[in-house]
């Protein structure tokens, strides 16, 4: 579990938070690429498809297990909650803060998120990045 987890966690318990968890589904894939990346289709696929097996692809989005993917990922998803009012906590990378007190009744408080991308090959925290 990436520490900064056990953080948010012990935040959530000292403070008497409530904890709200969500998860983005297929994350990488909705990152566009700034660069090009060109790849090789999987084997046999362009003979399969009686295209020239020598082609290959440029990728518009980001690949999981291509390193810079996570990053790529969380810069978008930042910048948006940025653009929504989020700010930075400290000099924390992932953990950010959306303060709300002059919003009446419920709809005011504070937010504090912790951004974080784990891309299923075991926990990866961005706040080294």
């Amino acid at each position: 579990m990436p520490p900064s987890i056990k953080l948010q966690f012990a935040l959530t318990s000292r403070h008497h938070l409530q904890l709200k968890a969500f998860d983005c589904v297929a994350a990488y894939p909705q990152a566009n690429l700034k660069d090009p990346l060109y790849v090789y289709p999987p084997k046999g696929l362009m003979q399969e498809l009686g295209q020239d097996p020598n082609k290959t692809w440029m990728l518009n989005k980001a690949l999981y297990r291509w390193p810079p993917s996570g990053r790529i990922w969380f810069d978008k998803v930042s910048t948006w909650l940025h653009d929504y009012g989020f700010r930075t906590l400290g000099n924390s990378g992932t953990f950010m803060m959306l303060h709300r007190r002059d919003l009446p009744g419920d709809a005011g408080g504070i937010i504090i998120l912790n951004l974080y991308s784990d891309d299923g090959l075991g926990s990866t925290d961005n706040s080294a990045l």
